[in-house]
């Protein structure tokens, strides 16, 4: 299982930061993809050290590890997609 600290910021597609009761659709949060525009990428970056920030609450998908998951407070969810 890889782990988020292994994880460089050039490695992620996307990330979510929505509603953690919720689906990661985006109809309840914002989804934001590495290649989208300056606004989009500044999100992506933000969602990214976020989560280095508090690595310790990180968790992955399982075996594969293409996405990593953080819960902050009762209703928050971010998540970092892998390429």
């Amino acid at each position: 299982m890889r782990n988020f600290a292994d994880v460089n910021l050039d490695e992620v597609k996307s990330v979510y930061s929505g509603r953690a009761d919720r689906c990661c659709c985006g109809c309840s949060g914002i989804h934001s993809k590495a290649n989208g525009d300056v606004a989009a990428k500044r999100k992506v970056k933000n969602t990214f050290d976020l989560l280095k920030r508090e690595i310790a609450n990180v968790r992955s998908n399982g075996d594969s590890s293409m996405c990593f998951t953080l819960e902050r407070g009762v209703n928050r969810l971010h998540v970092v997609y892998l390429d």
